[in-house]
């Protein structure tokens, strides 16, 4: 039997009107990954008391990801979402949602070795100031035997 498994990394970005070019780590909250995330860094972001990033309409920050597979994986995906105003949640469209095709990554990714994801996320003009998710999501099959 195989089912889905989706695991999730979830970062809380807040989308503003500040910026920096440099790296810097952030904290993440890691939601049931299959992945041990190791690090995650954005640049173009500066820290608010809420503990999210702002950034400034009209950029693409980048965001980097260390992270470590406990299992080989053999696809990815990654999705981006902005959280508005009521709580309605709007998809960002990425021109690659395959980081193993258009990304910095190359599949299948083996167990135990470290790998850094990044992938920049256009922040438009007329984008409203909102909260975003970023997610990476995993999607494997798991094999059970009776």
């Amino acid at each position: 039997m195989t089912a889905g498994f989706p695991a999730t990394i979830f970062l809380l970005l807040f989308i503003s009107f500040s910026v920096h070019a440099e790296f810097q780590k952030i904290k993440f909250k890691n939601c049931k990954s299959l992945f041990n995330i190791k690090n995650v860094e954005v640049n173009g972001c500066v820290d608010t008391p809420q503990r999210h990033c702002a950034f400034r309409r009209g950029t693409t920050p980048h965001l980097r990801i260390e992270f470590v597979p406990t299992r080989t994986t053999e696809t990815l995906e990654t999705t981006v979402r902005a959280k508005i105003a009521g709580g309605v949640i709007v998809s960002f469209n990425l021109e690659q949602k395959d980081p193993c095709k258009g990304g910095n990554l190359t599949c299948p990714l083996k167990e135990g070795k470290t790998y850094y994801y990044e992938q920049g996320v256009s922040i438009l003009e007329e984008y409203p100031q909102a909260c975003l998710i970023i997610f990476l999501k995993k999607l494997c099959e798991i094999y059970e035997s009776k």
